[in-house]
């Protein structure tokens, strides 16, 4: 009888603590088996198995995002400069300046998107020639083509400019710009939406 009473006590202080451990299994990572038998006489261990949840997900999307503050910055090779600006949504916007001289600069936009599978970015945009006088104001601006395509990888610590339009960047590799602060000044403003706010601000002050 005592062992009988013994053996009952021992198999409810193992429930209340399987009954505690169960419990606080939303607290950890993983999830708990746990197999009991009433008629057992607990000469065998009981066994509580973890097992550990996938983080694959987590972990592309760490690599993803490692890949994508990769391409963004300042690069540049001979008289170009690419600046790639992460945007939201995994969104690039790319300009191109590329410059002719003193007096002429074509430019390329493009908005990029990563190609998950090949970790290369992808998009379409537009191009446009721009012609200065002396003194650096801008006497045209025409609107090369709008059809453009590109593809931009990484290789190494160069970035590879891939104009699917003119091949124009052929054998270049783009290196990172020594001083991430540089800017190329360029006016996309509509010169007519600026004349009529300082003519709206001069009536204004007027009256």
């Amino acid at each position: 009888m005592n062992h009988g009473r013994a053996r009952q006590n021992m198999k409810n202080v193992l429930c209340m603590l399987l009954a505690v451990l169960l419990a606080s299994l939303p607290l950890m990572t993983g999830v708990a088996e746990v197999m009991i038998d009433d008629d057992d006489d607990y000469d065998e261990p009981i066994y509580i198995i973890f097992e550990d949840e996938d983080d694959s997900e987590d972990t592309e999307e760490d690599e993803t995002d490692e890949v994508l503050s990769s391409y963004a910055g300042v690069w540049q090779a001979e008289n170009a400069t690419i600046f790639i600006d992460e945007e939201d949504d995994g969104i690039f916007s790319v300009f191109i300046f590329w410059n002719i001289g003193d007096t002429m600069t074509d430019i390329w936009e493009y908005t990029c998107t990563l190609d998950a599978e090949t970790g290369m970015l992808a998009g379409e945009g537009n191009k446009i020639h721009e012609v200065y006088d002396e003194e650096g104001e801008t006497v045209s601006s025409d609107e090369v083509y709008t059809d453009g395509s590109v593809i931009f990888m990484l290789e190494e610590d160069a970035l590879i400019w891939l104009d699917a339009k003119e091949n124009v960047a052929k054998n270049l590799r783009f290196e990172r710009g020594e001083d991430e602060d540089i800017f190329i000044e360029a006016d996309f403003s509509d010169p007519d939406i600026e004349e009529q706010e300082e003519e709206d601000d001069e009536n204004g002050s007027e009256d």
